[in-house]
């Protein structure tokens, strides 16, 4: 009887040091306001390449009701949003169509949106990047 509370006792304390050990690591949200870096997009047709570097003021502010405000120098606007997952987002225009963004790389300070695809009237193609940082 004894050699079986003790293999309890040392199971016990085991499991404890085990589960006392363990980390939950939370993982990065998109929610809450983000320094804009910088956007660049592409389109083919017709041909526009632009390339902004974010100045001091400039922000994507993900409110938790799917709403993102965006400030890029004298511009702004406002978008919805849906996280689909721990690596995509999808903003969507004013007609509700909606874009995928791929979200790598995605840490607690920064992350990195990209997205590339056919645009409304094909054979256009367009791709973005923004980069992000808080």
């Amino acid at each position: 009887m004894k050699t079986n509370s003790l293999y309890l006792l040392l199971f016990l304390a085991v499991s404890i040091a085990s589960c006392s050990k363990a980390k939950i690591i939370p993982k990065p949200t998109l929610t809450g306001t983000w320094n804009l870096v910088r956007d660049s997009f592409a389109y083919n047709y017709p041909p526009i390449i632009t390339n902004y570097i974010g100045v001091t003021g400039d922000y994507v502010n993900f409110k938790s009701n799917g709403i993102a405000d965006v400030q890029e120098g004298q511009k702004m606007d406002t978008l919805a949003y849906k996280i689909t997952s721990d690596s995509t987002v999808i903003f969507y225009n004013s007609y509700g169509i909606g874009s995928i963004y791929l979200i790598k790389p995605f840490t607690d300070h920064n992350a990195t949106l990209t997205f590339s695809g056919y645009g409304a009237q094909p054979p256009s193609y367009e791709s973005q990047m923004l980069i992000l940082s808080r």
